[in-house]
């Protein structure tokens, strides 16, 4: 019986918790808000807190929380940060920021073609044109080019596979949702959340 109600319980924490941080209220960019970043860098907000979720999981919730919904992971690093390490290349990173013992998810990431999705059904695999009908011009676009300079054009052009190119946008100044591209193609989701 009491195992039942404590099962009762978690299901509706969980289900609150799912309402207030990820609910799909919107399926798309917001109205850009202007801030700064951290280091006082002009920045565009763009999407919503509640985007900025995969699979259902979102910045702040708890080891328990996220257990509950993803079932057992494949390997913890018990170190800090807490990680927590799902087949298919989902990794969760918990930090206890608030002193009471009790970490919670500061960095969501996913490699691979495992079918996790953000909350608005972008995935790894997908294109950058399918990013931007989602989400909108990024707030932030980074490149990083891999060029030997002594060696040949022919040569360099091997490493043109190592070049990314990572979007971002931020929900507000401390949280972004980035993904990593290689040739037009995400290879990685990040979401994460700075203190």
């Amino acid at each position: 019986m009491k195992k039942t109600a404590d099962l009762i319980m978690s299901s509706l924490v969980l289900i609150l918790l799912f309402n207030i941080y990820c609910t799909p209220f919107v399926y798309a960019s917001r109205a850009i808000e202007f801030s700064h970043n951290l280091g006082g860098l002009p920045i565009s907000c763009s999407i919503y807190r509640e985007q900025a979720s995969l699979k259902n999981i979102c910045v702040g919730y708890s080891e328990r929380d996220v257990r509950a919904i993803l079932g057992k992971p494949s390997w913890v690093n018990r170190k800090e940060p807490l990680t927590l390490y799902y087949k298919n290349g989902l990794s969760l990173k918990f930090v206890n920021y608030g002193g009471d013992g009790i970490p919670l998810v500061v960095g969501i990431k996913v490699t691979g073609n495992s079918g996790y999705s953000t909350l608005d059904g972008i995935k790894v695999g997908m294109s950058e044109k399918d990013i931007i009908k989602v989400y909108g011009e990024p707030d932030t676009i980074t490149t990083e080019m891999h060029k030997a300079p002594k060696l040949s054009a022919e040569k360099n052009k091997k490493y043109e596979r190592l070049n990314k190119t990572i979007y971002t946008y931020y929900a507000n100044p401390m949280l972004t949702l980035s993904f990593t591209l290689n040739n037009g193609i995400i290879k990685s989701i990040d979401i994460y959340q700075t203190d």
